[in-house]
């Protein structure tokens, strides 16, 4: 599956999410060439998830979120 295929709910649900795991910080938001990029530097099993159950599956969701805050948060 193309990470075009995606539709505008799967990208805003993954724009909260980021939004949400930094509000209390630097409020990151992101663009969409900016999501996407990101979005490649998930895990494979990531990534086949979101293509399975969609981005605003809940566990996904939360998956990203843990993600984010250990790769990109707390690896500065």
């Amino acid at each position: 599956m193309n990470i075009k295929n995606f539709d505008k709910n799967d990208w805003d649900h993954f724009y909260s999410v980021i939004l949400d795991v930094t509000y209390d910080t630097s409020k990151v938001k992101l663009n969409q060439d900016e999501m996407e990029k990101l979005f490649l530097e998930l895990p494979e099993e990531m990534q086949e998830e979101a293509y399975k159950y969609g981005m605003n599956d809940t566990c996904w969701r939360d998956g990203l979120w843990e993600w984010y805050e250990e790769n990109k948060i707390n690896n500065k």
